[in-house]
């Protein structure tokens, strides 16, 4: 009956449009098909169609649902063209009010000899990089996108392998079964079954980005196009609750990969398989040679997936002044908890590197480049890096101070370290300066304690008790103090060698006649109101050199002055000293010998000097010196 009406209804339509008997058939099999469209009668429907359109568009018995996203025009349909091929047809029909354009393409049945439809095509405009998709391509993909998302909710391990790419299927297959479950349950938790017939579809050629509305935040999955089939290729979710996410499943998975791996290379002490799996500066610095032994990792449920995995991605700092080159630099924690320890792993990887080898399915572009321990009792957090490098940096450094090797000592301590001290110590004279001890005798090492990026190691030299405080700077343990005991001043080396070498070095330009040094070592004022008056150093009203080589009483250090007293109230010098250019320099002197009553204050006596000289027209350093002499 339906089909009755239709035909009566298209030879109106036909001699109303004035198309002629030519045309009967074509819009006979295209109004056949568009009435049973809009009925949803799928048997009607695949006898109508070629075996090509069953197979792509209709192979489902819930394809209702997805022509129902396409949004078809709806309407009567009137012929404006057809190209006659033989056995095939391309019919150009205008629908509905709107009078939308719809290219038919039928075909003649081999066995019923009848046209039937073979695909068609709305046409509209392309978004930028979009192209031309007819309606058995995107029925394809929705059908696709449906058979992925059962094969997911299903428990069948196979069955969710095949709905993926060759090069996704690789990557999960390496993941031991409790993990890949873990990820696929995360990713399908709280999935809408009416919203996942809905997908927002966004296609550019062989791939599309499919975004399905969940409970609990959104779905996306990449899929491709595979040999003609759609597989997915990627997933990506997101909790809106709790702020979790999978930015991507191929690099989780792979994460959890070389995770199980790592861990499990570590507790077999195989060293070939540790190379492979970590950075080259952790391994070499960390692993190559330790006994793992005296470390154990703690045992953890990582291969169940019992893992928490966050990525984070930052800009190279190596690329940051060449856009062309801009690099990031991915880094994922891994965090995996026991009994009474947390384990963290911390993996890197560049994205340009990691992009490449995660879409060819090639090794791992995550490596391991740190390995966290945190008591979750003492609070107390060890890095491997920290733990293995600390005792053999502490003899290292004892060493060097020993041997006077300063290229040593520069290379194993921080940039910190260095500029203040180190970077203005000059090799001949490192063992004129007042070292506490430090360098001399056998070192033993013992307690190390680890604070974060701090490792404190306990050495004992002689009779004396060091603490060498270390610092994790990009994976690299480097000394950054050394503390003694000590009363009435810091009890750090760093802050006394800060003071006491430009005072040292300051008596040895006195001592050696060298007035450029006396200038370097001394501030401003100090040389705009003595040394710039003059050409060779005076002979000074009172001789600082020994008293400037006494010990150390007294040591105050801020951030931008330093006050040193050295000797006693008998003997001795006090030292007034500020901060110029990011060092401590000598701004004035006073001697002290007897009693309270007999100091001298360098810098005044030297400005009065200097200032009765210029008075007199004269300014040679000569002159002030005799001048020096007669008072």
């Amino acid at each position: 009956m339906y089909r009755q009406t239709a035909v009566m209804l298209l030879v109106m339509a036909c001699a109303a449009a004035n198309t002629g008997c030519s045309h009967y058939f074509e819009t006979r099999a295209i109004a056949a098909f568009t009435q049973s469209l809009e009925s949803g009668d799928l048997d009607q429907l695949r006898s109508l169609t070629s075996t090509d359109f069953q197979e792509s568009a209709l192979r489902r018995d819930d394809a209702n649902h997805a022509f129902k996203q396409l949004a078809l025009p709806k309407g009567q349909a009137k012929v404006l063209d057809v190209e006659d091929d033989g056995d095939r047809k391309k019919v150009m029909v205008e629908v509905g009010e709107n009078k939308r354009k719809v290219m038919y393409v039928l075909e003649r049945d081999s066995k019923t000899r009848r046209w039937v439809i073979d695909d068609f095509e709305v046409r509209k405009k392309l978004k930028h990089g979009q192209t031309k998709k007819t309606v058995s391509e995107q029925m394809d993909l929705l059908l696709s996108i449906q058979e992925f998302l059962d094969s997911w909710e299903s428990e069948d391990r196979e069955l969710q392998l095949a709905a993926t790419t060759p090069e996704f299927r690789q990557i999960l297959s390496a993941l031991p079964a409790p993990c890949l479950s873990k990820l696929v349950k995360q990713s399908m938790s709280e999935l809408d079954a009416k919203k996942a017939m809905r997908p927002q579809v966004e296609g550019h050629g062989d791939t599309a980005i499919v975004s399905i509305p969940r409970n609990v935040g959104d779905l996306l999955i990449t899929m491709k196009q595979t040999e003609g089939t759609w597989k997915a290729d990627d997933l990506h979710t997101q909790i809106k609750r709790t702020g979790e996410e999978i930015p991507s499943m191929r690099k989780m998975a792979v994460i959890m990969s070389v995770t199980n791996n790592f861990i499990a290379a570590y507790q077999a002490t195989d060293r070939p398989q540790l190379e492979k799996l970590a950075s080259d500066r952790f391994f070499q610095t960390c692993l190559k040679e330790s006994d793992l032994s005296t470390v154990p990792l703690p045992t953890t449920r990582a291969v169940e997936g019992d893992m928490e995995v966050q990525i984070h991605s930052s800009v190279s700092a190596a690329t940051l002044e060449n856009e062309k080159e801009r690099d990031l630099v991915q880094r994922a924690l891994v965090s995996l908890k026991s009994d009474q320890e947390i384990l963290s792993l911390t993996l890197v990887s560049r994205t340009r590197e990691s992009e490449r080898e995660l879409r060819g399915g090639g090794a791992s572009p995550f490596v391991v480049d740190e390995v966290s321990l945190h008591n979750t009792k003492s609070g107390q957090q060890r890095n491997l890096s920290s733990v293995f490098q600390s005792r053999d940096l502490a003899m290292i450094f004892a060493n060097a101070l020993a041997s006077n090797d300063l290229t040593v000592i520069r290379h194993v301590c921080t940039q910190d370290f260095t500029n203040r001290v180190w970077k203005h110590v000059d090799g001949d004279r490192l063992r004129e300066l007042p070292m506490e001890g430090i360098g001399q005798g056998t070192p033993e090492i013992g307690l190390t304690i680890f604070k974060g990026s701090m490792t404190e190691v306990s050495v004992q030299q002689g009779k004396q008790l060091y603490t060498f405080q270390m610092l994790d700077v990009g994976g690299r343990l480097l000394v950054d103090d050394i503390l003694f005991p000590a009363l009435d001043r810091p009890n750090s080396l760093k802050l006394t060698l800060e003071a006491m070498m430009p005072i040292r070095y300051f008596a040895h330009g006195l001592r050696s006649g060298d007035l450029e040094l006396v200038k370097q070592l001394s501030s401003k004022d100090f040389n705009s109101t003595v040394w710039n008056s003059c050409k060779d150093l005076p002979t000074l009203p009172e001789d600082p050199v020994d008293h400037l080589g006494l010990g150390i009483s007294k040591l105050l250090v801020t951030p931008e002055t330093a006050f040193v007293h050295l000797g006693n109230e008998r003997q001795g010098a006090k030292v007034f000293m500020k901060r110029e250019g990011g060092r401590l320099v000598v701004d004035d002197i006073v001697l002290q010998h007897g009693d309270t009553r007999q100091m001298v204050d360098l810098k005044s006596q030297l400005r009065v000097q200097v200032s009765h000289f210029n008075s007199l027209g004269t300014k040679t350093a000569t002159q002030i010196s005799e001048g020096a002499d007669t008072q």
